[in-house]
């Protein structure tokens, strides 16, 4: 038994690839940037530009395996929004937490 069934290998190649587009695309873009607004290539930025690819990966294994069946344009689409998707499911998570029992919405 496979930790990874064989039909999920391409699907999250192509979701891996789009999150390394997107994470090659920001870089790209900071080197148009003049020195002083460049942005430090330091320890974080390189645990972040590995972080997405892996985290659009792991969300498009998370599709997977609820039982969706995805194209491989969704699957590079989710490569490439996992950022957003991520962030918003935490900021929510955050706001949702704060908030106080009984209050709405």
């Amino acid at each position: 038994m496979a930790l990874i069934p064989a039909e999920f290998i391409k699907p999250i190649v192509i979701a891996l690839a789009g999150g390394l587009f997107l994470s090659i695309s920001n870089l790209v873009e900071d080197s148009k940037k003049s020195e002083s607004e460049k942005i430090e290539k330091d320890a974080y930025f390189w645990l972040a530009f590995t972080f997405w690819p892996i985290s659009s990966a792991f969300l498009c294994f998370l599709y997977l395996d609820s039982g969706n069946k995805l194209s491989s344009w969704l699957a590079f689409h989710i490569g490439l929004s996992s950022p957003l998707i991520l962030k918003t499911l935490t900021s929510v998570a955050a706001i949702n937490e704060s908030a106080p029992s009984g209050a709405e919405e």
